[in-house]
């Protein structure tokens, strides 16, 4: 008895080794095979942010079959991205470094869709500052902040909320 107990233990806590090591392996592979991906990408655009704008912008390029590369610091949103087989990196977009990675200099355009104005404002002027040539499409939440982003670099500025008021009083 004990030492059929203590075999049917050894299998159980084998096979929980075996289950957790394989999960880690195949989320590793996953890792690099996205990263080697996104290394490979010429002409794609970044999209900082995986809100609620985010997501329909996902959404409006994929159905437009355009490449792209999803920048966000929310784990729950990059899961959610994820699950829709989208090359999406967990960071913050306002750092250089997450912006490299995500291919800015290879990159033809860069959509900053992130709520807080600021953040946008930041992100637009770093990336200006690595790729000159960079079609950049900022989100605005507060009239005032266009400017700031035109002169950060951004080639268009788009607000939200003033574009569906106009909508809704037609």
């Amino acid at each position: 008895v004990i030492i059929l107990g203590m075999s049917a233990a050894a299998y159980t806590f084998g096979g929980f080794i075996q289950a957790f090591l394989a999960g880690e392996m195949e989320r590793q592979w996953g890792h690099q095979r996205m990263t080697k991906e996104i290394g490979q990408m010429r002409d794609h655009t970044i999209l900082c942010g995986y809100g609620r704008i985010g997501e329909i912008l996902a959404e409006d390029l994929t159905r437009s079959q355009q490449a792209f590369v999803v920048v966000e610091s929310d784990l729950e949103r990059v899961t959610k991205a994820r699950d829709k087989d989208l090359l999406c990196l967990h960071g913050d977009a306002t750092a250089d470094e997450m912006l490299i990675a995500a291919g800015l200099h290879h990159a033809k355009a860069l959509l900053t869709a992130l709520p807080n104005d600021a953040a946008n404002v930041f992100i637009t002027l770093t990336a200006r500052n690595l790729n000159r040539d960079l079609l950049i499409v900022a989100r605005a939440e507060h009239p005032a902040t266009e400017r700031k982003l035109r002169q950060a670099g951004a080639d268009r500025v788009v607000l939200p909320a003033t574009i569906g008021a106009k909508q809704m009083s037609r």
